[in-house]
């Protein structure tokens, strides 16, 4: 991430930028991301975790088989998690 930041690019894309580590580090990364964004920085995350992506996005899309099965805003987040029939698909391992 700090490498990809040194070019100050206007989108930085990060995928699975968590994975594997420990929680302190995810907390400290997560509060980068939400400083680098309140400086005008578009972040793209492909993250499986929907916990974590909860946190640290304004709008998310369930893909599958490559396709958008759905999108939502950050209000929406709840209503996501409550739909059975796309959490039993898509979001539970």
């Amino acid at each position: 991430m700090a490498r990809a930041l040194l070019l100050q690019p206007n989108l930085l894309v990060l995928d699975e930028l968590t994975t594997g580590l420990a929680p302190k580090i995810v907390q400290d990364i997560l509060s980068t991301l939400t400083q680098l964004r309140g400086r005008g920085l578009s972040v793209l995350v492909v993250e499986q975790s929907v916990a974590l992506a909860a946190k640290m996005t304004d709008r998310a899309y369930v893909l599958s088989v490559g396709r958008v099965v759905k999108e939502v805003q950050r209000e929406e987040w709840p209503r996501l998690l409550e739909d059975q029939s796309l959490a039993k698909a898509y979001l539970h391992g």
